[in-house]
Parts: C-alpha cells; structure tokens; sequence
C-alpha cells in the first residue's frame, strides 16, 4: 500500500512539476522544447491546432514504442498524460500570458530547464504506466545500454531537427525553433540523468534509515 502511494505521489509531482516547466519555457518565448517546437510547426504545416498536432505526434510516438517493444499497458500510460495537459491549463490561469520583461523571460527560461528534467524523472521514477515520450527513452536505453543523457539528448535532436524539417516545408522558416530549443535539448538529457542519481541516493539512504 505505502509502495502505490508512493508512486501514485511521484507520478502527480512529477506532472505538475513538468506543466510547471512547460508553461514557463513557453512564456518565456526564448525557445520551447523540441517536441513542443516540432508540434508547433507541423500545426503549420496541417493547419490544425497545436492541441491537434499533439495528439497526433504522441500517437505517433506510441506506435513506434508499440513496435519496439508491444505492451498493452502503455495505453494507460497515454491515459496518464492527460494529468500534465490539466497542469499546463492551471498552471497558465496563476501565470498569465502578459508582456513579461526580458529578466522576468530569462528567469522562466532559466527555471523551465531545471523543472521540465526534473518532473520527467519524478515519473520515470514512479515505475507507473509512462506516457509514449517517456517510454521511447527507456526503451531505446534497455535496448542501446547507452545511458539516459545520450538517448533524451538523440530523442529531443531528432525531434527538433523533424520541427526544423516541417518549419521549412510550411514557409515559416525555423518557426518555434529557437536558440532556446537547442539549449534544452542539449541539457535536458544530462539534467535528467542528474536527478534520476540524486532522486535514487535519497531513496537508498531512507531505505538504510528505517532498517537501522
């Protein structure tokens, strides 16, 4: 029971943690992630909304996860990403989206690449049904025996690279790819890998705390 609510609690963190950066990178207008930049543009370039390109790019992601590697219960995990899609809307009621000054816009960019590494480890590290992003990365680290930070550096490369792809075919250049997409996918990789070792040191040493 203490084992479920654990993870229960590690999973509602880490999604409200993870909105939380999201919203901030995105006010901040210095640079989205590569995945958002990527929806972005391929809204574009199918005239639809970005809500729509979303759902499209993660159903996407599910069938390839699919294909590595066929489980049923990954469509929880799809399920489960809704809770950060509910954080995103509430997160974005207690922080308008008003004319910020350049220092304020740093101070969220700055936060946006501690939090969104942060809330991804909380729920990896949960071990609940993972939404198809997060199951991509462990999949291809299973498979690879590569480590965290060189994968989530790969995945977020190849999905900026893709954005530029489509920014391009919808004549709008680089589109929401920014020198700001490159820094997070350049740090978030390590940045996860980072927590994940720090998260796990913690539970070790509370662990060892109880048996003395």
């Amino acid at each position: 029971m203490k084992k479920t609510l654990r993870k229960v609690i590690y999973y509602c963190t880490g999604s409200i943690i993870l909105s939380f950066g999201i919203t901030l990178s995105i006010l901040s207008e210095l640079g989205a992630g590569a995945f958002d930049a990527l929806n972005s543009n391929s809204s574009k370039l199918l005239n639809t909304s970005m809500g729509n390109a979303m759902y499209l790019s993660i159903f996407i992601v599910y069938i390839i996860t699919m294909l590595l590697k066929p489980k049923k219960i990954y469509v929880i995990g799809m399920l489960l990403t809704s809770l950060i899609g509910v954080g995103i809307n509430i997160w974005a009621q207690i922080l308008p989206d008003v004319d910020y000054s350049m220092w304020v816009r740093v101070l969220f960019f700055c936060g946006s690449l501690i939090f969104l590494p942060l809330g991804v480890t909380f729920i990896i590290r949960s071990k609940l049904p993972l939404g198809p992003m997060d199951n991509l990365l462990l999949i291809l680290v299973e498979k690879t025996n590569w480590s965290v930070a060189v994968i989530k550096t790969l995945i977020e490369g190849s999905y900026a690279v893709i954005a530029l792809i489509f920014g391009i075919c919808a004549n709008i250049g680089m589109g929401a790819v920014s020198i700001g997409t490159i820094i997070i996918t350049l740090t978030v990789g390590p940045v996860i890998e980072f927590f994940m070792k720090f998260i796990k040191d913690i539970e070790n040493v509370n662990i060892d705390d109880k048996r003395v």
